[in-house]
């Protein structure tokens, strides 16, 4: 199916929008051969409809994940081959939805917190800081600097740094680092060398420096220097797309050179963030509030990824649950989970304990007593059925529910009764006058 379409005068359109059956369609298409780890043809689905959905909704976020996941794995797939220029390829469509291939829950704090990293041109000026071991008036100066810099005004923003700040703390991680990446910025790459390096001694386990680094040495056919530091900045944040393309580009530059280089891959599959654990205490808090978190979930369609998705849904339901044990919404959306999951077991005990709490709760009502039908407990889902109407669910499909219970249990007149009262409420509602119907055959 293609994306961009013919019109009538055989120019091509890239305004014509897919339905949304059909995105669903192509979307549950597109996860079917992510899960078996057909990754490009995945992700080839997955361009077509990064430009077709809304940037908003739940599942235009999660094509976003999914994009830049499938075309990450699919480099990782090509490394492990040798072939590079495929690798890079892959690389520079993923980093077009997402720079970072986190894993679900990081990302999903990040999106909704509209916190996610902005790229790779960012240097990091906006956000500068200084550590406490300079004077007042120093960080004054590195501030005043971060503000020239900002401002276009960077020849000033250098003199500072240079002439002020590095004669008075020549072993200051900030000024070493952000006066290299500047002079990097304006192609003075011997110079960014030079201050980057010292950085890179003073804190070895910045990711950053060794990716600017790497960089600035492969600017200059630096290769083996290149290669070290853009491979130690992958071992220290596997997770960035751009640092792995940078890597393997300075790879296929060091093969145009006679430098043969093995990239050691750290595959995001083994990777597991540090800041898994804050990511699911702000999605617990954001559940907590906001419910409707759970229910955008729970809207989108069945594919061959739900597991991985709303396992990761239930670790967040359970840590909120852990700080909420009070919250009827929370076991409610609980047990929606786990039923998604196919554990009705834990999805009845949820929705108890939501009834527990609030036994008026109409939906935990309704939800328990389709639980209780699915497991052949049809006299407990009748009772549950008829609370609900007590409290006020007097609505149509309710009856109709009611009714084809009653029908199965062979209680006849009751189930005419409510079959009936489905008719009086919604007088259009087909399914319940097909069966009474079928009753007076």
């Amino acid at each position: 199916m293609k994306s961009i379409v013919d019109n009538s005068n055989g120019t091509k359109d890239k305004r014509k929008k897919y339905s949304p059956s059909l995105i669903r369609a192509l979307y549950k298409e597109a996860m079917s051969l992510y899960r078996t780890c057909q990754y490009a043809q995945s992700g080839i689905i997955l361009d077509k409809l990064i430009v077709e959905t809304d940037d908003v909704s739940l599942q235009s976020n999660l094509i976003k994940y999914y994009h830049s996941r499938a075309w990450r794995k699919h480099s990782e797939q090509m490394i492990l081959i040798g072939n590079y220029d495929s690798a890079v390829q892959a690389l520079q469509k993923s980093v077009t939805s997402i720079p970072c291939s986190t894993g679900l829950i990081i990302f999903l704090a990040n999106c909704f917190a509209k916190s996610q990293n902005s790229g790779a041109e960012n240097t990091g000026m906006d956000n500068a800081g200084i550590d406490g071991s300079v004077d007042a008036e120093s960080a004054k100066l590195f501030k005043e600097s971060a503000s020239l810099y900002l401002s276009g005004k960077v020849d000033q923003a250098i003199e500072i740094l240079q002439e002020k700040l590095i004669p008075s703390y020549p072993s200051n991680f900030e000024i070493n680092y952000y006066l290299g990446i500047i002079l990097a910025g304006q192609d003075k790459p011997f110079e960014a060398i030079k201050y980057l390096t010292k950085a890179v001694r003073l804190r070895p386990e910045h990711s950053d420096v060794h990716w600017k680094l790497g960089l600035a040495h492969a600017s200059v056919s630096h290769i083996p220097e290149s290669l070290h530091h853009l491979q130690q900045a992958h071992n220290l944040d596997p997770s960035n797309n751009w640092i792995l393309s940078h890597l393997v580009l300075s790879a296929l530059q060091g093969k145009r050179f006679g430098v043969n280089f093995d990239i050691k891959l750290n595959s995001i599959d083994n990777y597991e963030s540090v800041g898994e654990s804050y990511a699911l205490n702000k999605l617990s808090e954001l559940i907590a509030r906001e419910p409707e978190f759970v229910t955008a979930f729970l809207e989108l369609p069945k594919t061959d990824v739900d597991k991985e998705i709303f396992s990761s849904l239930l670790q967040i339901i359970l840590r909120a649950l852990e700080n909420y044990p009070e919250y009827a919404d929370l076991h409610y959306h609980c047990s929606c989970v786990w039923d998604r999951l196919g554990n009705t077991d834990n999805a009845i005990l949820q929705t108890q304990q939501a009834l527990e709490i609030n036994p008026r709760y109409i939906n935990a009502l309704i939800y328990l007593a389709k639980l209780y039908q699915r497991t052949n407990r049809c006299a407990e889902a009748i009772d549950r059925l008829q609370q609900a109407i007590a409290y006020g669910a007097n609505y149509a499909d309710v009856h109709y529910m009611l009714a084809e219970m009653y029908r199965k249990e062979g209680r006849i007149s009751q189930a005419k009764e409510h079959y009936e009262r489905a008719i009086e409420i919604n007088r259009n509602y087909g399914p319940a006058k097909q069966a009474l119907e079928l009753m007076t055959i």
